[in-house]
């Protein structure tokens, strides 16, 4: 007999029963035995008085276990609380209750009422309140309602000039950032099927505007071939190190294929050609005019159209490095369109998993890891400053960091394993964004078990594990082409930990007249208050670091973010430490940072390519700096500045000593050799400096792993994240960047 005939046997037959195996809900209700009828729908009570006989309430559940047991598990339980929240008070279910309000979580209904607070009905009605204060659109320059969420730097900026005592005139929340519809300010142009290498070096004329093609008497002037080629070679060289969105071998051998045979390559990639050369005329214009620019522009626009019906890597790329020009010239929320578009398609075509099966060589694999990783970058750091929903669900997202060897892209100017610790500094800013409507409401700003908390301690890790090549403690013996990629990535790290704290700062400063330093929840928004304020200031000596060495980009990247983002934090701890000090005069090394920043940026202003939205950023910069000097300094000596006039944005702050000028994007002198025609490129673009190749070469593996980012149990206490952000083992001595 088989084991499973005996078990059969083993049981009564249905007919010898004596216990009902369900009870109803009557019988239970009325604690009797519930006597079911064989083949009858109903027991015999609910037969007898007439009732539906239903069986929904959960079955008693029996303790198994003496009393001991089950105190010996309740005190287990206090304990791991305890651990996690060494603050927490256990004593009563009304404290109990308090714990589950900072946490943001819902405890199971209790069976008497009467023992349930009713203090978190109010909390409820307020919350709104203050979540919605700065729930409002606004208007862009077309009159179009926008939205920009309450964590955006926009609304941190606007509340950062009301404690200076500085308001703006004019319409409410109206963002010059979000310019106009660009199709506006095009030349007069017509659609072409696939755009030949002669059309594209056509140098618009000023007597043809407003004429046709066919009414020009005379043959259109051509750009030198050089010329292309230089804007091309200016674009790898400094555009797509930040922004690796081409491959630059696959696409130099598809533009030589163009050169000969035009129709034989797509429109999105004829559109990707297009951008590149407007993003390289922003390092070096080699003579070109801006109306060179436009003409570009124009055919462009009567691409991008088409591009949106086709899903292939080239109509991202054309959508991203479309978008990144637009960023850079007023059009953010445009830019914000295209790269919604570019995260749909990538999804669309699979870019986001791994698991995606890629026909071709590996080379294709790692191209499309490296678009994603790109791609979601530029989408997240957008995110952080809009305070907007990503379009992309990250945690359907199972793609790896590319593999460097493979993409050929370790040694000439990233360092080795470079990629592998961007893209986790990547996932962990996703992190950041999703946090931050419960990292600035009132309730997560002082939670126990915070999501800030966890985060710090993710990036405190994070900085802690870095390799010591990618630490800045070698920042003086590695190679010049490697400064600037770990040089921004410590600023983009305490760009993440200063968008998470930030307004734990602005918390602290307005509720310290309250004299509430003493409450555990004002010790911890005291703490991530300092830990933002460290942050704030070292990334200011970190981006004057990169000026100093000649590596910042004002023109292209977001460094000018970086630093807008940095004085706002930075300005505020002056004023915090003004409090603190309880003096007049606030520390003078904090302004003389924030003035060494402004005047760094004025600099930068006087370089014509310098484009709109940096230029905004930079006045804005000019302005913070004047508003502190004249609010928390000492009454200010400005000399006159006779460089001031040339500036587009003037500022009271221009007027500062310059500092040794960076050698990035250095505009050299214009020979006008007449009609656009180039004699050489060497003449116009500076010269590049030879890749250095790494004395070793690490075995770069693409598997991204990071154990305690998905570990919820990986929390730490705020002492401890206290001593690993605030500690000397987690920073480095200040930098002297004045070398």
């Amino acid at each position: 007999m088989d084991a499973a005939t005996r078990k059969i046997s083993r049981r009564v037959p249905l007919e010898s029963r004596q216990r009902t195996q369900h009870s109803c809900d009557r019988c239970k209700s009325r604690k009797q035995k519930c006597h079911q009828v064989p083949g009858e729908d109903r027991c015999r009570h609910c037969e007898r008085y007439n009732y539906d006989c239903t069986t929904n309430k959960p079955r008693k559940q029996r303790i198994y276990g003496s009393v001991d047991l089950v105190r010996s598990r309740i005190e287990a339980l206090e304990g791991l609380v305890k651990k996690l929240i060494p603050d927490a008070d256990l004593s009563s279910v009304d404290s109990m209750r308090e714990i589950e309000r900072s946490l943001n979580n819902s405890l199971p209904e209790m069976g008497c009422s009467k023992s349930r607070s009713p203090q978190p009905q109010s909390i409820q009605e307020k919350q709104p309140d203050s979540v919605d204060l700065n729930e409002e659109l606004v208007k862009d320059q077309q009159g179009q309602e926008q939205y920009i969420g309450p964590a955006s730097s926009y609304f941190f900026q606007m509340k950062l000039r009301t404690l200076l005592g500085s308001h703006r005139q004019g319409p409410k929340c109206h963002m010059l950032l979000f310019g106009r519809n660009p199709s506006e300010e095009n030349l007069m142009g017509s659609a072409y099927a696939v755009l030949t290498e002669t059309e594209i070096r056509e140098i618009p004329m000023p007597s043809q505007m407003g004429v046709g093609v066919g009414a020009v008497p005379y043959p259109v002037p051509l750009l030198d071939t050089t010329v292309i080629d230089g804007l091309i070679r200016a674009y790898f060289d400094y555009v797509n190190v930040d922004f690796p969105i081409l491959h630059e071998a696959s696409f130099l051998h598809t533009f030589d294929i163009w050169r000969v045979s035009p129709h034989s390559v797509e429109r999105p990639w004829v559109c990707g050609l297009l951008c590149v050369l407007i993003l390289g005329r922003r390092i070096s214009p080699l003579g070109t005019a801006e109306t060179q620019q436009q003409k570009w522009w124009t055919h462009i626009e009567l691409i991008l159209p088409s591009i949106i019906f086709t899903s292939n890597i080239h109509s991202i790329q054309a959508f991203m490095l479309a978008a990144l020009h637009l960023h850079n010239t007023n059009h953010r929320d445009a830019c914000w369109t295209l790269t919604g578009a570019a995260a749909r398609i990538a999804i669309a075509i699979g870019l986001h998993r791994d698991e995606t099966i890629c026909k071709g060589p590996r080379l294709a694999q790692e191209l499309r890891k490296s678009l994603w990783w790109t791609l979601y970058s530029f989408e997240q750091i957008q995110v952080s400053s809009h305070d907007r929903p990503s379009a992309i669900e990250d945690t359907l997202c199972s793609t790896t960091s590319p593999h460097e060897r493979t993409l050929g892209v370790g040694t000439p100017y990233w360092p080795p394993d470079y990629t592998i610790w961007s893209t986790q500094l990547v996932s962990i800013l996703s992190r950041v964004c999703r946090a931050l409507p419960n990292a600035t409401s009132e309730a997560g700003l002082a939670a126990l078990l915070s999501p800030v908390s966890g985060l710090l301690g993710d990036l405190a890790r994070w900085h802690d594990s870095l390799p010591q090549h990618l630490s800045l403690s070698v920042l003086d013996i590695l190679p010049n082409e490697y400064v600037r990629p770990v040089l921004l990535l410590h600023i983009q790290y305490h760009y993440t930990v200063s968008l998470l704290t930030r307004y734990s700062l602005l918390r602290y400063l307005g509720t310290r007249s309250e004299m509430l330093s003493a409450e555990p929840k004002q010790r911890i928004i005291e703490t991530a208050a300092k830990i933002c304020c460290e942050s704030g200031r070292k990334s200011c000596e970190l981006l004057l670091q990169l000026d100093a060495r000649g590596k910042f980009n004002a023109v292209t990247w977001w460094d000018i973010y970086f630093v807008y983002s940095s004085t706002l934090v930075l300005t505020v701890s002056i004023m915090w430490d003004r409090a603190t000090r309880q003096c007049e005069a606030p520390d003078n090394g904090a302004l003389s940072l924030l003035h060494d920043c402004a005047a760094v940026v004025t600099l930068h202003s006087l370089n014509p390519m310098v484009p709109g939205t940096m230029r905004r950023w930079i006045g804005i910069i000019c302005d913070l700096d004047v508003l502190a000097h004249e609010k928390l300094g000492p009454a200010p000596k400005v000399p006159f500045n006779n460089q001031s006039e040339f500036i587009s944005y003037p500022s009271t702050a221009n007027a500062i000593v310059d500092p040794a000028p960076s050698n990035f994007g250095t505009i050299p002198p214009y020979y006008n050799n007449g009609a656009g025609m180039q004699s050489s490129v060497e003449q116009y673009y500076p010269p590049m400096n030879q890749p250095m190749m790494s004395s070793h070469e690490i075995h770069n593996n693409p598997v991204l792993e990071m154990p305690y980012m998905n570990d919820n149990n990986g929390y730490v206490s705020w002492d401890s994240i206290e001593s690993m952000l605030l500690g000397a083992e987690a920073y480095n001595p200040p930098f002297d960047w004045r070398m």
